[in-house]
């Protein structure tokens, strides 16, 4: 009976656990033209599958120049970030970063980080 009661308290317990899911981070165009939501966290980010949705276009003071990532913000000088690889398709990926696949940008302060994102098929 006591085994019972215990397995039973287990049970209600795991059950009323709710799930955790990683954070939505935006939408990126992959490297074969299909719109995917990304989420996670800098550094590890996960695709959804692929789907019909709409994709932010670039602000107006960011730009990609053949491996670079030229930012202007108000008054200031340029800011040019050196990308690891060649990039496609500047646009906003959500709040405070951009996507140019394969990578995802996050803006900070002083410039910006540069992440690889998991997308097969994107040449090196």
């Amino acid at each position: 009976m006591r085994a019972l009661a215990l397995c039973t308290g287990l049970s209600l317990i795991c059950a009323a656990q709710t799930s955790v899911s990683p954070p939505m981070l935006g939408i990126v165009r992959d490297c074969a033209g299909q719109i995917r939501r990304v989420f996670g966290v800098g550094g590890a980010f996960r695709l959804g599958p692929p789907e019909n949705l709409e994709v932010p276009p670039a602000p107006a003071d960011a730009r990609i120049e053949a491996e670079v990532l030229v930012l202007r913000r108000g008054g200031e000088a340029e800011k040019r970030i050196p990308l690891p690889g060649k990039a496609a398709g500047l646009h906003h990926m959500g709040p405070g970063w951009l996507a140019a696949a394969p990578f995802a940008i996050k803006l900070t302060a002083d410039g910006a980080i540069v992440y690889r994102l998991p997308m097969k098929g994107c040449a090196r």
